[in-house]
């Protein structure tokens, strides 16, 4: 795998699980037979966890019978290969996965939002959204306030709202509030400048040149 991606080797289950949790990877291949904490409970832990719970799991095990295969299932591995595994199917497992993921942060650059009943990866984005919609209005609410909010550090908010969405915590945010500005402006009884500030901007100079990046044209062209 060494020629197409970037490796992080972790020697047990616990190292794994530590790694997974600083680094927030974007794949993991898990042995099932390993010390201290063997790949069914790496998975369980992991899948359970907030800041980990979206990165897919592939489990490597010599383990060929029913019962394992259903088992690593029900712990939330993604894909279950057989040892041993066919070189080409791992490379297609893990090129169908990254499509899969390159479609989810497609449909988040083009929405804001989902039904509740969805995976635990897209409730994570959805809290994040309920957070924002909770807090946008006022103008010192940024990135540390929302990362206090979710009770996860500033790397570990980034990684996972950037693997799940391609944008930054802090676009999210922008982007939330120049979306809400667009549906003010169409409200007669509000000028730029207080919608400039009901959004949770601090200047209208901002404000402006925000929108403009974002949409393509001026604030008062959408009023």
């Amino acid at each position: 795998l060494q020629e197409q991606y970037q490796l992080v080797i972790a020697q047990n289950g616990k190292i794994g699980i530590e790694k997974a949790q600083e680094l927030i990877p974007d794949i993991i291949i898990s042995d099932i037979m390993m010390p201290i904490m063997d790949g069914f409970e790496v998975c369980d832990f992991l899948k359970k966890e907030e800041k980990t719970s979206h990165i897919p799991i592939i489990v490597l095990t010599a383990k060929a019978s029913h019962g394992d295969k259903l088992l690593g299932l029900q712990n939330g591995a993604d894909a279950y290969l057989t040892k041993p595994f066919d070189r080409k199917e791992l490379l297609i497992r893990l090129k169908h996965i990254i499509e899969k993921k390159q479609k989810i942060q497609a449909f988040y650059a083009q929405h804001q939002s989902l039904p509740e009943t969805v995976p635990v990866e897209h409730q994570f984005i959805q809290k994040i959204y309920r957070i924002i919609e909770a807090h946008y209005q006022e103008d010192t609410f940024a990135l540390p306030q929302l990362c206090e909010a979710l009770h996860l550090s500033r790397t570990q908010v980034f990684r996972k709202v950037k693997a799940l969405t391609n944008q930054s915590p802090s676009d999210m945010i922008l982007h939330f509030r120049l979306q809400e500005a667009k549906k003010l402006l169409g409200q007669a009884d509000r000028t730029i400048t207080e919608i400039t500030y009901q959004v949770g901007f601090k200047n209208q100079t901002h404000f402006s040149t925000a929108y403009k990046k974002y949409f393509g044209h001026s604030p008062s062209s959408d009023k």
